[in-house]
């Protein structure tokens, strides 16, 4: 060690000195890992918005489109329930534009 060095001498640190040393790397340690975490989500969401704005313009022109006139004619089919279930075989109506709507 020079005698110009401005850094003490390690032979006569104290325990204390030790801990804050120790402590203040833990602190510069804790600062980086948070920036780089920071930093990477900051990416992720610049990456993620024009994604999630594209499914959004997506989803919502796929809401908007109208009805076909061929789908809403058929939209009453007649289907038998399980015979072997114990109903008896009972007849249902089954309206597949009400429950596509109820979806919606």
């Amino acid at each position: 060690m020079s005698t110009h060095d401005e850094t003490p001498d390690r032979r006569f640190w104290t325990a204390y000195d030790h801990f804050m040393f120790e402590r203040e790397a833990r602190a510069m340690r804790r600062e980086y890992v948070y920036a780089l975490l920071a930093r990477l989500a900051r990416r992720v969401a610049a990456r993620a918005r024009p994604i999630v704005a594209r499914i959004r313009v997506e989803l919502a022109n796929a809401g908007a489109q109208p009805q076909r006139r061929d789908a809403a004619r058929s939209t009453q089919h007649k289907f038998l329930s399980n015979a072997g279930n114990g109903n008896g075989g009972d007849m249902a109506v089954c309206n597949r534009s009400k429950m596509h709507a109820a979806q919606r």
